[in-house]
């Protein structure tokens, strides 16, 4: 086993770490989240009158659904007012190397 140190980096100043990429990281492998085996329903779906929603996920054993919103800096106060909505903010922290 070979041990990879971490390296600090801002997500906001990253030209290919970005909202994106983490967007398609956890589209790609949503048991990253920590949320149990998730299956991803769809992704940048519209939303009438609401917008675009980044991620949907669902356990399909007890047909939970997870909105998933993927944005650097503070969560929008109006974001925590859909029903669905369980917000997963993120900090500018290290990831680590891949």
């Amino acid at each position: 086993m070979e041990f990879t140190r971490s390296e600090r980096i801002s997500l906001k100043l990253h030209q290919e770490l970005n909202e994106k990429w983490i967007q398609e990281l956890i589209a790609s492998d949503p048991s990253i989240l920590g949320l149990g085996e998730l299956v991803l329903r769809d992704k940048e779906r519209i939303q009438p009158r609401a917008g675009r929603l980044d991620l949907l996920l669902q356990d399909l054993e007890t047909k939970r659904r997870y909105e998933v919103e993927v944005q650097l800096g503070p969560t929008d106060r109006r974001s925590s007012h859909h029903p669905y909505n369980r917000v997963l903010g993120h900090r500018e922290e290290a990831l680590p190397a891949i």
